[in-house]
């Protein structure tokens, strides 16, 4: 019974490969139009998984953006260069947004296991952009070279060390692409998410990072020839 009155109660199933909201998305549709062509017949979800399933991928979403956004605060903390700040936590972006093209040609799904790797890997994003700012600096600063020639001779210094930092972790998750069954295909998610965003990552770190720590460089340095000042110190 259903508020005092007769009612017939049906459990819709979703097929093993096919996604919980997409199904309960396509049940509500049905549902509606049923109502409106049967208005004799009230149709009611009493209870689906869906609500719980978009709660959880909220909140890891929600998450993974306050994780980038404490990380760029202590960048900021430790830099206290906000040009430096900026053009390190362009990395985090970038690498995300590459990281949705894996998704989408892969044919993974927003889920829990997806945007659970994008939450442990915004952290580790940032590692690699540090160390290439870091060094362009130095080499500035030491043989008082351009920034432009500071970003070029910086940014080949630490190419290869970078590079292996990044493979030691990325070799940390390839067990995870052999596990069988059901844990496999979840983690292999997980893995091939945190994997491919840390590549990003080092992609960034090697191309955009020196492009515009040059170029704030030269924007720094042409505003203090207007003020007078010849010698440029150390930053961004």
């Amino acid at each position: 019974h259903i508020n005092g009155k007769n009612g017939i109660r049906v459990m819709v199933f979703k097929q093993s490969d096919r996604n919980t909201v997409q199904v309960v998305e396509g049940v509500e549709k049905a549902m509606k139009r049923i109502n409106e062509e049967y208005p004799q017949i009230n149709i009611q979800i009493l209870r689906t998984n869906a609500e719980f399933i978009n709660n959880s991928i909220r909140n890891v979403g929600d998450a993974a953006w306050q994780g980038g956004l404490l990380a760029v605060i202590v960048i900021l903390f430790f830099l206290r260069n906000w040009a430096a700040t900026f053009v390190i936590g362009t990395s985090i972006p970038i690498s995300i947004i590459a990281t949705f093209a894996l998704i989408y040609f892969t044919g993974y799904t927003l889920n829990i296991m997806t945007l659970g790797g994008l939450a442990l890997g915004v952290g580790m994003l940032v590692d690699n952009s540090i160390v290439v700012l870091e060094n362009i600096n130095r080499v500035r600063d030491e043989e008082h070279l351009g920034n432009i020639e500071a970003a070029e001779k910086g940014t080949k210094e630490v190419a290869t060390p970078i590079l292996a930092s990044t493979l030691t972790t990325l070799v940390i998750f390839l067990p995870m692409f052999f596990v069988e069954g059901m844990v496999g295909i979840m983690f292999s998610e997980l893995a091939s998410v945190i994997c491919f965003s840390l590549m990003s990552s080092y992609v960034t770190a090697i191309t955009l990072v020196p492009m515009l720590t040059a170029q704030f460089g030269e924007v720094s340095r042409r505003r203090m020839e207007r003020a007078g000042i010849t010698e440029i110190k150390h930053g961004v």
